[in-house]
């Protein structure tokens, strides 16, 4: 079953080339056979410095039958560890052509599956948090890229990775989730109650947490906090998603089971302050899995104001991820990473600012629709 997406009116030149569909996909099949093969994902090499290692996916979904029926044709392919982009257009004398453009990344997958994307990628970032350092998921791409299932399997998967540690490794986790839309931090905890971000590190953001002990519990947990009666469709597509999870020694006296501290700073506990560093091996690890606005309302916004809000969220969500990349690649040099800008990229400081001694690994999932209708937004998210 493919993805459940509202199409818009289509334009003069969208008509035009699902007319010509048949053509352009003849010139396809030759300029897709023409490619490299796609290099085995097992590959890869690791970056060399653990401490700020960033990897950037992309994930091109399966086109669905009714898009296919449509002549909704494919314009993205894979071959890794590059996304390939066909964009379609007619010459003088209009005749269809395409024109290719790759777009590198550290994997790209071709309709993989979620077990795939997690045991290649979310491995290192539940180790990470569990050895007290940082770990930062955030999946991308508009709404009917299939995102959003990429995000809930992901979530999924890191909560039974991390609840099996914890058993182990006598450790407790706490949950967290949090709305951003706009200027506005709701804790989804809290009836949804507004939360104030605060630039302030002692003072930090406070949000209520729940213990959780297993996959089920917080299934239901997360089911009831995000139903369609407390986000809405329209919600979820123009909202920013934050789920937190917080690992601690069990019996550890730093922070009470039913409240938590800040998700932007460690160091606040209900209001208290806690004195001096810790050790790393005593450190809190924290886990933040995020699921990005729909790159498409950024123009679907009702109103001027909300899309230059998103707009800007995005953009500084961006120059806080190439900042924090150049600063590693670079550490002699300074690059700017603007989180104070926005109250998602404050929430998520702990995992985007390079001055701290913790460990730090973020992932960025780019979920594409393979087809010609949603080239534009695909190529953003590439972007």
């Amino acid at each position: 079953m493919g993805p459940s997406k509202t199409r818009g009116g289509r334009s003069r030149r969208l008509e035009e080339l699902l007319a010509a569909s048949e053509e352009f996909q003849a010139i396809l099949r030759e300029e897709v056979e023409r490619l490299p093969n796609a290099k085995p994902i097992s590959e890869r090499r690791e970056r060399g410095d653990p401490r700020g290692d960033t990897l950037v996916c992309a994930a091109i979904r399966k086109q669905s039958s009714e898009e296919e029926a449509e002549g909704n044709f494919s314009v993205v392919t894979a071959r890794n560890p590059f996304v390939v982009t066909f964009e379609p257009s007619f010459n003088f004398k209009n005749q269809p052509r395409v024109h290719p453009q790759r777009f590198p990344a550290d994997i790209v997958f071709d309709n993989g599956s979620s077990d795939e994307v997690f045991q290649t990628s979310g491995g290192p970032l539940v180790n990470i948090a569990m050895a007290g350092g940082v770990g930062l998921f955030l999946s991308l791409g508009d709404t009917g890229s299939g995102k959003s299932q990429k995000y809930q399997d992901f979530l999924s998967k890191t909560v039974n990775a991390v609840l099996e540690k914890c058993r182990s490794e006598r450790k407790s986790c706490f949950v967290s989730v949090v709305e951003v839309l706009g200027k506005a931090v709701t804790d989804l905890m809290s009836t949804n109650s507004n939360m104030e971000v605060r630039e302030d590190r002692l003072k930090g953001t406070e949000a209520i947490e729940n213990k959780i002990t297993s996959v089920e519990q917080f299934g239901r947990l997360f089911s009831k906090v995000t139903r369609a009666e407390r986000r809405t469709d329209r919600d979820r597509a123009r909202a920013h998603l934050v789920c937190g999870l917080r690992l601690q020694e069990e019996g550890s006296p730093l922070v009470p089971a039913s409240r938590t501290s800040s998700m932007a700073s460690l160091a606040t506990v209900v209001g208290l302050e806690v004195e001096g560093e810790r050790d790393m091996e005593k450190e809190e690890g924290l886990l933040f899995i995020v699921e990005v606005a729909g790159l498409e309302q950024e123009e679907a916004a009702e109103n001027k104001r909300e899309g230059q809000l998103l707009g800007r969220s995005l953009t500084t969500l961006r120059e806080c991820l190439r900042g924090r990349a150049m600063s590693v690649t670079n550490p002699d040099q300074v690059h700017p990473i603007p989180f104070q800008q926005t109250p998602l990229t404050l929430l998520l400081r702990e995992a985007l600012e390079v001055e701290g001694m913790r460990q730090v690994r973020v992932l960025v999932l780019g979920s594409l629709s393979p087809c010609v209708e949603d080239l534009g937004r695909s190529v953003d998210t590439l972007g």
